[in-house]
């Protein structure tokens, strides 16, 4: 293929294209197919990359093989646009000029470059053609697939409905009959994030009669529970779990950290603060416990020297971590430490998802400390607003 990027390099594009495809032949040799791919991205022969995609893809490791030929085509906005238009002509025709797999891979193109819409199109279009494709293997795997990566574009996206809809009709569909349970247990999640907790948990229920020994099933619908803030039933199905698998360590503490955040929604913080030693006496060093049972001792102005040592801790492990800066920040404020508190607060008001109320409360609250008036007062009443509308 020497020759044929020479002629690319030149500018020759028909002698790089016509050498490519005679040293290329009838087989799929992917690195004759890598550089015609190129050869074509360069050129912005949108249909050609369509078509060579397909070609690509079909080779098995052909995808891994053009890796950076995809990486640099998603940051080329103006190419992923081309290409999404040419493949809407194409698809439109009879029969489409797109397959199942260039349109997955335009699919992936589109997400990367932000262009979700798009990307959903071509989803949506690719599992359509998987379905409907003349090899049983495509139709099974190649669905499973593409729902895979569409269902992970929403999820990124929060378009919990719209996830909740295409888990739905993959529920029904024969071809992911080996995948219903787990299926179910995405389903339920996204119908429960959407706000529809009596269909989530109408969804689990079924997961859970059809798969009776399945402790993530079981988990969720603990989970549920807790994600609705129905604290009883949540609490109730908790300390189910935690009696009916005691060999499961891993979904135990989780199910005992979302026992204790549940105790201390309800006002009971001693009990939330009992499941957290008792955590901890077992995970010492675990960051998470230590942040949030340090936590709370600093809210209550208690043991606020082991709280600091305790939130250090956590803070060592993720230093950017912003609910272990938010911690760190309050525990010093209890400690009348001002201005290291003041630090490590606006540190935390700075990361993504900083504005949450609770830690510009505290940041006010800090500021109030150290006699910056105004500055306070805007963020107690940024504060107010944005926990209303929480």
């Amino acid at each position: 293929y020497y020759l044929a990027e020479q002629h690319g390099a030149q500018g020759r594009f028909d002698d790089a294209e016509k050498t490519y495809l005679e040293s290329i032949g009838k087989s799929s040799d992917t690195e004759g197919l890598a550089g015609l791919l190129n050869l074509y991205q360069k050129h912005q022969k949108y249909e050609k990359v369509i078509e060579t995609l397909s070609k690509v893809v079909q080779t098995g490791d052909g995808i891994q093989r053009i890796q950076a030929n995809l990486e640099a085509m998603a940051k080329d906005q103006k190419f992923v646009t081309g290409l999404i238009a040419e493949g809407e002509k194409l698809k439109d025709k009879d029969p489409p000029g797109v397959d199942v797999f260039s349109g997955f891979i335009i699919a992936k193109l589109a997400a990367e470059a932000n262009q979700k819409k798009a990307a959903g199109e071509f989803y949506q279009f690719a599992m359509n053609a998987a379905e409907k494709h003349e090899k049983p293997q495509i139709r099974g795997n190649w669905t499973l697939l593409i729902l895979q990566e569409y269902s992970e574009l929403l999820r990124e996206e929060n378009q919990y409905g719209e996830l909740a809809e295409l888990l739905q009709k993959a529920v029904a569909n024969p071809l992911l009959a080996p995948q219903r349970i787990n299926l179910l247990y995405f389903l339920a999640d996204a119908r429960e994030r959407n706000g529809e907790t009596e269909a989530a948990l109408k969804v689990n229920e079924e997961a859970r009669q059809a798969a009776p020994k399945f402790p993530l099933l079981d988990y969720q619908h603990a989970w549920i529970y807790y994600h609705s803030r129905d604290w009883d039933k949540a609490i109730v199905q908790m300390q189910d779990f935690i009696k009916k698998y005691p060999t499961q360590k891993e979904r135990v503490y989780q199910v005992k950290m979302m026992l204790s955040n549940t105790y201390v929604q309800q006002g009971d913080i001693g009990k939330g603060e009992a499941v957290l030693e008792e955590l901890l006496a077992d995970d010492p060093e675990n960051p998470s416990i230590n942040n949030d049972l340090g936590y709370l001792y600093a809210d209550q102005g208690k043991n606020l020297e082991k709280a600091e040592k305790m939130i250090r801790i956590a803070l060592k492990s993720e230093p950017n971590n912003m609910a272990y800066l938010d911690s760190m920040g309050w525990v010093l404020f209890k400690r009348q430490k001002y201005e290291e508190a003041r630090e490590y607060l606006e540190r935390a008001s700075k990361l993504p998802g900083g504005g949450d109320s609770t830690i510009l409360d505290h940041l006010a609250d800090c500021y109030h400390k150290l006699n910056k008036t105004k500055e306070a007062t805007d963020l107690w009443k940024k504060a107010l607003e944005d926990a209303q509308k929480a």
